[in-house]
């Protein structure tokens, strides 16, 4: 039981790590300007990238911009800061965590000196 808890951290760790370390080679100003913000094609990219629109949801993207709300869904780490602090150091820690209790995986810990 204790190893697949491990693996799933193991696992969340190395996908946040990957979404903070390709954020910055992310470049859509490409599409920026091909893609339509109207209310229909608002809708359809809430229905196809999540649950749907909420009440509101339109509104907010409208507000935002579509190729800027694709760009927030596909990169959610980007920029943000959690309750132990930046993502980025929460990797670190985390990392640092598991090695402590013994479980000390290569790529993670290369990862986290990385991102030191």
């Amino acid at each position: 039981m204790r190893s697949i808890r491990l693996a799933k951290t193991a696992l969340a760790v190395g996908v946040t790590a990957s979404l903070l370390l390709g954020a910055d080679r992310q470049n859509s100003s490409v599409l920026a300007a091909s893609l339509p913000n109207d209310d229909k094609a608002i809708v359809h990219v809430l229905n196809r990238i999540g649950f749907g629109p909420r009440p509101g949801d339109v509104e907010k993207v409208r507000a935002m911009g579509l190729q800027a709300y694709i760009d927030q869904q596909l990169h959610p780490v980007r920029g943000n800061h959690g309750h132990s602090g930046a993502n980025q150091d929460y990797v670190i820690e985390t990392v640092a965590a598991l090695e402590k209790i013994g479980y000390r995986e290569t790529g993670l810990h290369l990862l986290a000196e990385r991102l030191k």
